[in-house]
This record gives C-alpha cells, sequence and structure tokens, in this order.
C-alpha cells in the first residue's frame, strides 16, 4: 500500500505541484487579508489541476524519462503503471479539478486554470524538446497560481499589487530551473533535451544564472513598491533576505577557481523564494489582523 501511494505521489509530482497550492494561497491572502473555509474547495481544485497536468507531463515524457537516471523510477518509465492507466487518471484529476473551480471559485479561476495546464502540457512541454531556452515562455506557468489565488476573491486581475508578485515568481522560475539544469546536465543530454549547459561554458552559465538571481532579488522589491506590504518592516525583511541569497550565491562566480556546490546554490534559492512569500502574506495577514 505504501508503494502504491509513494508511486502516486511521484505520478502527480507532489512536492513540486503542492506549491501550486502555497502561492496560490498567497495571492488570496494579498487579496483578501485572511484565510477563509471557502477557499478551500477552490484550492483543492487547483491543486488537483495541477496533478493532472503533471500526470499527464509523466505521459508525454514517459520515454524521456526512462532514459534519464534521475527518473527512469517514475510509474509510468518504469512499467508500474499502462498509459492508459496514467490518462485515466489525470482526465480525471483534471476534470474534477476544474469543476471544483469553477463552481466553488467563479469563471476566472476556472479559465486561468485551464490556461495553465494548456501553457505547461501544450506550450512548454513540447517546447523542451526544441529550444533550451523553454523555460523563458515556460516562466509563466508559476505566475499563474498566485494570479488564480487573487481571482478566487474576485478582485480585477490587472491589479498592479498581484501582477507584482507573478512577476517575481516568473523571474524566479529561470535561475531555478537552469540550476536544476547544471545539477542532471548529464542526465538531460542523455534523453536529447537541448539544454543551456550546451550553449554556454560552465562558467559562463553560472555568471548568467547569478544574474537572474540578482534580477529575483529586485524584482522581489516591486511589491513594496507597487503597494504589495504594508509595513515598513517588511520591506526591510525582503531587502534582507535579498541581500542574503545574493551574498550566498556569490559562489556561483568562482566557479572558474573552485568547484560550485549547485544543489546547495538551488537549495537557497528555493528557500529566498519561500521567504518572500511567506513576508508578504504574514504582512497581510497580520495587517487586516484587528488591533494589528
Amino acid at each position: 500500500m505504501g508503494t502504491k501511494i509513494q508511486g502516486l505521489m511521484g505520478l502527480v509530482k507532489f512536492k513540486i505541484t503542492s506549491a501550486v497550492v502555497v502561492t496560490a494561497t498567497a495571492g488570496y491572502i494579498l487579496a483578501q487579508g485572511r484565510l477563509e473555509s471557502l477557499v478551500f474547495l477552490p484550492m483543492l481544485g487547483l491543486l488537483f489541476v495541477a496533478f493532472g497536468s503533471a500526470a499527464l507531463n509523466h505521459l508525454q515524457e514517459h520515454d524521456l524519462d526512462g532514459q534519464m537516471e534521475r527518473t527512469r523510477h517514475r510509474p509510468l518509465s518504469s512499467g508500474a503503471l499502462k498509459p492508459w492507466q496514467v490518462l485515466l487518471i489525470a482526465a480525471a484529476l483534471v476534470v474534477s479539478g476544474s469543476a471544483l473551480l469553477y463552481f466553488f471559485g467563479g469563471e476566472a479561476p476556472f479559465v486561468l486554470g485551464l490556461l495553465a495546464l494548456f501553457w505547461y502540457n501544450g506550450i512548454y512541454t513540447p517546447l523542451k524538446r526544441r529550444t533550451a531556452w523553454a523555460i523563458i515562455p515556460g516562466g509563466l506557468i508559476g505566475s499563474l497560481p498566485p494570479l488564480i489565488g487573487w481571482s478566487i476573491s474576485g478582485l480585477p486581475l490587472w491589479d498592479v499589487k498581484i501582477l507584482a508578485f507573478c512577476f517575481f515568481m516568473f523571474i524566479w522560475q529561470v535561475p531555478h530551473f537552469w540550476l536544476l539544469s547544471i545539477r542532471y546536465s548529464q542526465d538531460y543530454a542523455k534523453a536529447g533535451f537541448p539544454m543551456v549547459t550546451s550553449r554556454f561554458s560552465e562558467a559562463q552559465l553560472s555568471r548568467i544564472i547569478y544574474s537572474w538571481i540578482l534580477s529575483t532579488a529586485v524584482a522581489a522589491l516591486l511589491m513594496p513598491l507597487y503597494g504589495g506590504v504594508n509595513y515598513q518592516l517588511t520591506a526591510v525583511l525582503l531587502i534582507a533576505a535579498g541581500i542574503w541569497v545574493v551574498a550566498l550565491e556569490r559562489q556561483l562566480l568562482g566557479v572558474s577557481r573552485a568547484n560550485v556546490d549547485y544543489r546547495l546554490a538551488f537549495n537557497r534559492l528555493n528557500i529566498y523564494a519561500l521567504m518572500v512569500v511567506m513576508l508578504i502574506s504574514l504582512d497581510e495577514l497580520l495587517f487586516a489582523f484587528p488591533g494589528a
């Protein structure tokens, strides 16, 4: 039983897809300043759509997954599940998730959820086989969950407050993925994915990634600039967090002189993104709290 559950968690990429709900919840908090029980079902719907999208991705890439050490044990590439079974699971998740988004979230969350599904499985996944730059248009996927959370509140989608947060999530995804690419460059090359690691030397790519990390830290400061935070302390902490990640990730600039721990750089960048999400969420919750 435990093996089956573990296999299903792998099929829906639980560690990755659960982050979708975290950023979507942050988007809702930015809009409402609080969490309410009524948001549970639309968030569950979004999670189901993300699960279904991940399962479809397995179906689309199972031939390549089987060639990579990191992914060859996934349920479909290992033979634990048949393609028709994965398709059935994915369809059930997408349909049920979309229904929850529509009936308990509204038209905007429903449309945005389908857009995220289409962009990930219809645009980004095929594009990964064709170009090393797929993550740049693919970054739109990471910026949609906060917008979905915001849209559940019924507020206009073009509000600069949420757009600044979405832009931060978009920029963060590029160095996040490229650090992963360096760590598993041999695996990706074995499967035939075009990778930026083949376009630049390790030293060049490390400097490029560091530039994107700098851009990510700057993008976080757009949130206090455009009304995304309520307290000066929050803005100070965002600046401090940006200085922290920029300072520690300077190891990337020393690639020609010593070995760089790309796993550590990857983890630090993810911790920084989580810090930003938590800071803006807590700022909004505390501001709306009576007597704060």
